[in-house]
């Protein structure tokens, strides 16, 4: 059980970062170039999501490393 929570521990980081990266990205798309307001909603749109992802797995990632240190104890 402790080998699962590691690993899921390490896997929800890597998704928030992998969010964070993308949502980053969609976010300076906003700014580059794009004159059409309907693509720029959608980039913020899809920013907001991808980085309110990248918080729910932080968190997700947060609470099965409590339980390891909880079970360590």
């Amino acid at each position: 059980m402790k080998k699962q929570w590691e690993n899921l521990v390490n896997d929800f980081k890597n998704y928030a970062f992998v969010l964070l990266a993308l949502g980053t990205f969609f976010y300076i798309g906003v700014f580059v170039a794009s004159s059409q307001t309907a693509e720029q909603y959608a980039m913020m749109g899809t920013s907001g999501v991808m980085l309110a992802g990248a918080m729910v797995c932080f968190k997700i990632s947060l609470a099965y490393k409590k339980k390891l240190q909880e079970e360590a104890d």
